[in-house]
């Protein structure tokens, strides 16, 4: 439920976005002579798939296990701000799905986590015909939400095996994402095709160092590949011609 209102609370204050002495061709995505003031945006819905893993490491040892990747899925809001010809911002609210695979002697280990997704990302783009290349960076931040565990197979003494505990472990973590795709214009609106790689830069377990063997290290690593759907948010301005 907090999910929802909080795509309801972005979708206002978008569609407050106006345009005010500007002039902007109808094929481009954002404004052309945002020298003269203003703003020019789009809002709406993505969707995606991914895969996901956990990235152990400690500063004094060598970890000894071994993880694969897990697949998920991700959907949200996504809202684009332009205040200047090629750059903009990119807000999103997302619902993703991360987690690791961990292999055993004799079985293995999944756990799924679900968490609630806020990137504010800067973007960049070429072009100002109906198609588009452009590129976001920027970081994020996570909040879990809840996790789905699996165990197939007995773990061993002295093997190596860590599962999240969401009363000792961070449930609140940020990163940074690096991705690029292309935007294509229609009549209908704003289709973006986007792919990209993110990383938390906090650690998913918490350790300490003291009195504790557990690594140190333990960072979601995510490759996805996403589609928007977006419509202008404000007034529609007024084309220069063809």
């Amino acid at each position: 439920m907090r999910f929802f209102r909080i795509l309801i609370f972005i979708a206002a204050c978008l569609s407050g976005v106006s345009v005010s002495g500007q002039e902007i061709d109808e094929t481009a995505t954002a404004p052309t002579g945002s020298s003269k003031g203003g703003a020019w945006g789009y809002f709406g819905l993505r969707g995606g798939a991914h895969f996901s893993e956990v990235l152990f490491s400690d500063t004094f040892r060598p970890v000894i296990m071994q993880t694969s990747f897990v697949y998920g899925k991700q959907y949200g809001a996504v809202g684009k701000l332009f205040l200047a010809e090629h750059a903009g911002i990119q807000m999103e609210v997302n619902y993703i799905e991360k987690g690791y695979k961990q292999l055993l002697d004799s079985g293995f280990y999944t756990t799924k986590m679900n968490y609630l997704e806020i990137p504010l990302l800067m973007n960049a783009y070429l072009g100002k015909q109906k198609t588009q290349f452009f590129v976001n960076m920027g970081p994020y931040l996570e909040i879990f939400l809840n996790q789905k565990d699996e165990l197939q197979g007995v773990v061993k003494d002295g093997e190596e095996f860590y599962r999240f505990d969401p009363n000792v472990d961070r449930t609140i973590g940020y990163g940074l994402r690096a991705s690029g795709g292309l935007n294509r214009l229609f009549s209908f609106g704003l289709l973006q095709l986007e792919g990209g790689l993110e990383v938390t830069i906090s650690d998913m377990i918490f350790s300490n160092r003291l009195i504790s063997t557990i690594p140190d290290g333990s960072k979601h690593l995510v490759g996805f590949v996403s589609l928007a759907y977006m419509i202008p948010m404000g007034k529609k301005p007024e084309a220069r011609g063809k």
